[in-house]
This record gives C-alpha cells, sequence and structure tokens, in this order.
C-alpha cells in the first residue's frame, strides 16, 4: 500500500476549496492500495484523516517552518505528496529535492491571476510561477481548463464534482416546498478575490431600478467581513442584504432552496464548487467568465456568463430581473447540467492518474 498526503496551507478561509481537498482524501483513503493523510496547520473544517502541522500559510511563516516541514515529510516517508493549489505548488522543487517522493500540484484557481495593474509585471509573475511549478513537480492537476497553455505534457484537467454527502443533504428538501425569501444568494468566503463590493454596487442598482423590496443573503465569512458589514450600512442596505457568516452544508442548501437566483462575480475562480451546489438545488446563475465557469453555466439554460462587471452593469441587472422572476423555468435545466459533475466519474478519473501511473 503507498502513502500518500495531500499537503495544504490552509488560511482559515473555509470555502469550495477545502470541500474538494476533504473530499478528495477520503476518496483516495478508499481505494485499497492507497493510505491518504491531510496535512494542515488547522483542523477546524475537515473531517477527513489528517495530521495537523505547524503554520506554513505564509512566504514567511513557509520560510519559519521549513526546516521542520521537511523533517516531517521525510519522517513519515510518504510515496505520493499533493500539494495543494499555487502557493505551496512553487516551492515543489526544494521539497522535491529533500523528500524524493512522487510530487502532484493541485492547483484550483487561475495561475494567472496577481495583484498586479502593470500587465508587464502580471506576467512576469504568472511565468515565473509557472516555471517554478513545473520543474518540481512530477504531475500538475488543474481543476480548470485555464492553466492548460501554461504546462505542457505535465498537466491534466481533473475538474470538480458533486460529492455523495452533499447529495444526501439535498434529497432531504428535495419534496420540500420552501418558500423563496432571497431573490439572490451569493456563497463563499468573503475576500478581495470574491469582489463583493462590486456585487453589491449591482444589487444595489438592481434595488434602485428594479425592486426597492429585493433581498440579498450573503453566506461565508472572510478577511473582508467588517468591511462588506460597513459598505451595506454606507448604501443603506440593512434591510435588504442579510449577513449568516459560517454555516454547515446542511444550512448552506436550505438557502439555496430559499433563493432565487446564484450571484457570483469573482475577479478570479478555478472551477467554483457552489456554482455547481446552487444548480443541482435548482438555481440558475449568473457569473463573471473566469476560470471553468462557462463550462457548466450555459447563456440561457441555466443562467447567464458575462465578461466583465464595468460597463455591463445595466445587462447584470436586467438579467437578474429576468432569473428572479422566471427562475421556475430553469430548475429542470439546472439539475441536469451537474449530472456530469458526480464523484463516481471524479473518482474514476483522478485514480487512473494517482494509482495505476
Amino acid at each position: 500500500m503507498k502513502k500518500a498526503a495531500i499537503l495544504t496551507p490552509f488560511n482559515k478561509n473555509y470555502g469550495g476549496g477545502e470541500i474538494y481537498i476533504n473530499n478528495l482524501c477520503r476518496i483516495l483513503n478508499e481505494e485499497e492500495k492507497l493510505d491518504c493523510v491531510l496535512l494542515t496547520p488547522d483542523d477546524t473544517f475537515f473531517d477527513c484523516k489528517l495530521l495537523k502541522i505547524k503554520d506554513i500559510s505564509s512566504y514567511f511563516k513557509l520560510f519559519k517552518n521549513s526546516i521542520y516541514l521537511l523533517r516531517f515529510l521525510r519522517s513519515h516517508k510518504f510515496d505520493i505528496l499533493i500539494l495543494n493549489d499555487i502557493f505551496i505548488s512553487q516551492f515543489s522543487w526544494f521539497i522535491k529535492k529533500f523528500t524524493k517522493c512522487r510530487i502532484i500540484s493541485l492547483i484550483h484557481g487561475e495561475i494567472s491571476y496577481n495583484r498586479f495593474n502593470n500587465p508587464f509585471l502580471s506576467r512576469l509573475v504568472t511565468k515565473i510561477r509557472a516555471k517554478l511549478i513545473g520543474i518540481g513537480c512530477d504531475e500538475i492537476f488543474s481543476v480548470n481548463r485555464s492553466n492548460l497553455k501554461y504546462f505542457r505534457n505535465k498537466i491534466t484537467v481533473i475538474g470538480n464534482f458533486l460529492d455523495k454527502n452533499f447529495y444526501s443533504l439535498v434529497s432531504q428538501y428535495e419534496n420540500c416546498e420552501m418558500q423563496k425569501i432571497y431573490d439572490f444568494i451569493y456563497c463563499g468566503r468573503i475576500t478581495g478575490v470574491k469582489n463583493l463590493d462590486k456585487l453589491i454596487c449591482v444589487f444595489k442598482q438592481y434595488v434602485e431600478q428594479y425592486d426597492i423590496n429585493s433581498k440579498l443573503i450573503i453566506v461565508g465569512d472572510g478577511e473582508n467581513l467588517n468591511r462588506i458589514k460597513e459598505m451595506i450600512d454606507k448604501l443603506k442596505l440593512k434591510k435588504n442584504i442579510t449577513l449568516t457568516g459560517f454555516v454547515n452544508r446542511k444550512e448552506l442548501i436550505k438557502y439555496y432552496y430559499q433563493s432565487k437566483v446564484l450571484l457570483l462575480l469573482s475577479k478570479s475562480e478555478g472551477f467554483p464548487t457552489v456554482v455547481l451546489e446552487a444548480l443541482a438545488c435548482g438555481l440558475p446563475c449568473i457569473a463573471i467568465n473566469k476560470g471553468s465557469v462557462s463550462e457548466v453555466i450555459i447563456n440561457g439554460y441555466n443562467g447567464y456568463v458575462f465578461d466583465r462587471i464595468e460597463g455591463e452593469e445595466n445587462s447584470i441587472c436586467l438579467t437578474m430581473r429576468e432569473l428572479a422572476i422566471n427562475n421556475d423555468k430553469y430548475y429542470l435545466n439546472c439539475k441536469k447540467s451537474v449530472n456530469n459533475y458526480l464523484e463516481d466519474k471524479f473518482k474514476e478519473r483522478v485514480l487512473k492518474k494517482i494509482v495505476v501511473e
């Protein structure tokens, strides 16, 4: 039996990526040829097999704890080490040198996303990232297709999936008549990359143009929560917007069924779990075309995708109005559109790459 581990820095902003690796660890442990463990500094949200390690969630903390980390990895003699996402994957060459195990990079987001406004610097950072990841990893798994162009033969697009536990929870609401309390729902981390300030501005415009009583529920937690609260107060939207903080998945599914439309206007995405979850609950989605969003959201079928927010605010608001009024007619299409993203199909794809090769 081979020993495998998923190494994640995990910075306490729980979201789709954490759901993904939690389920991936569980799936790998179901394979009789593998014994997999999750290596993380924080075990608060995970229920898979794991080992706690020291904090490596920033460059400083990784440098400070690098000797400890290498000794830890060498002592456990893993055969396969999966580095979760871009940050830790950039150090694959260093980890490879001292551990000699097979290293796989698992990239969720778009490798091209960074905070530089200068196009030259942005391209330079992307090239450096790709180079560092490429020289140290034996294999690269990308959740979305946007990263294909940065690597050659090493990369495999493995996509996203809905786990069996989620469908088990969904089945509890399937035959219930749930009142649609909220016109719109956002679910995810409350961080800068999720572009919630822009989402709230678009919602403000929608309220002023179409429905002064419209309701938006924001489900999630994160570093920008207090700033978002201040923004809601400043725009006088307290009666229109509900903030829940972090909720468990059963409660999240209840909110999906109480809502009409999912809004996701992020600056960058991988293959957002929240889109698959919302569609599985029958919600049409409005999203910005990032990562693999356009693979699953088809305009006019189960939602609408926009290339950008700037200059499209009126069109987005008009689309919000259409879906909020006619969300029922999209219900069956939404349900059908996630049939290709079931756990069994994902499991077959991934195990073939990890175990056989």
